[in-house]
């Protein structure tokens, strides 16, 4: 989607806009520094999202999120410093480097940036940007950036389907957190609307990188009462390589891997799943949760762990979207 204003350019690249059916449950999309880091390209001007008022738009972005949830009936979602950390890396990198993508120049997916700067929760992302053509002629105060933030917030939330990912994402009832990334300069603006789902806490560290074959417990606990874990899913891809520009600007929606495998909750004795395991899932009656995960096959890449929890007859929920890097 592309509207112009004035002499402005108001993109939007639609969401993580995919739909990955896992054994019905549907999922709708989208650091540590020994992953590496990425040198970003010199610029001609200093980004100046760090200036006195960057909390103050971030906050009405999420105030016009929340009014628009509540008229459609939905609760508030609250913010999420974490998740805006990781937007704000995100957003400087596109603006200061010219692109627009769910992927960052080193490869890295919203869930794969989220994990990396210790966060567990399952995120969403949208993104979107401004452009000014030419170059220069933007005046980046709080009263025009604001506007520029909110107009985007606006376009996202005027979709119509099928092309609708970002309002379907802004108004899912699941999330209950938001980060607002936010870079901005005379040259444009870069924002990211980082939704969390938080239902679940992890209650020991999960080491972010692994060996082939290594096993990992993940342990937490269900945040509300009568919420339980029915499944973790285990998403494998390939490490990934470092895109250019070229390649970033030409992205569009990214997905979970198709290549994954489930955990399900330990049963009864004499009970078996039906291809004959009994369950790996060790569930107390409190909400805690536990279970091994070997990283086996031997194979280096990046594995996402999803813990979904029944929140409500027929209602699962993705929980978690903590990402493993192992080699």
């Amino acid at each position: 989607m592309i509207k112009r204003i004035d002499n402005l350019i108001l993109a939007s690249a639609v969401l993580l806009a995919l739909a990955v059916i896992l054994d019905g449950n549907r999922i709708v999309w989208s650091q540590t520094a020994s992953w590496g880091r990425v040198k970003q390209a010199a610029t001609t001007s200093a980004t100046t999202d760090t200036a006195s008022f960057t909390g103050a738009v971030k906050l009405k972005v999420i105030q016009q999120i929340n009014a628009d949830r509540a008229a459609h009936g939905l609760k508030p979602v609250e913010p999420h410093p974490l998740a805006a950390r990781a937007g704000d890396a995100h957003c400087r990198e596109m603006l200061d480097n010219g692109y627009l993508s769910h992927w960052n120049l080193a490869g890295f997916k919203p869930y794969h940036r989220f994990s990396m700067i210790g966060g567990a929760d399952y995120v969403s992302e949208n993104a979107c940007m401004l452009d000014c053509h030419p170059a220069g002629m933007w005046n980046a105060d709080e009263k025009t950036v604001t506007e520029a933030a909110l107009n985007a917030h606006a376009n996202m939330m005027a979709e119509k389907p099928p092309m609708d990912g970002h309002r379907k994402c802004i108004l899912d009832p699941a999330h209950t957190h938001v980060g607002i990334g936010l870079a901005f300069n005379g040259r444009g603006l870069r924002m990211t609307q980082e939704f969390i789902n938080q239902y679940v806490e992890l209650t020991a560290p999960v080491a972010r990188s692994a060996k082939p074959g290594d096993t990992l417990a993940v342990r937490g606990k269900t945040l509300a009462p009568g919420n339980k874990v029915s499944s973790i899913s285990v998403f494998y891809e390939p490490l990934p390589k470092p895109m250019s520009v070229a390649e970033l600007r030409k992205t569009y929606s990214c997905s979970l891997p198709d290549d994954r495998w489930q955990e399900f909750p330990v049963l009864k004795e004499g009970w078996h799943y039906s291809d004959g395991s009994t369950g790996t899932i060790v569930l107390a009656p409190n909400g805690s949760f536990e279970c091994p995960l070997r990283f086996k096959g031997g194979r280096p890449g990046l594995y996402t762990v999803c813990v979904w929890v029944e929140a409500g007859k027929d209602n699962s929920i993705p929980a978690t979207s903590l990402t493993i890097r192992v080699e």
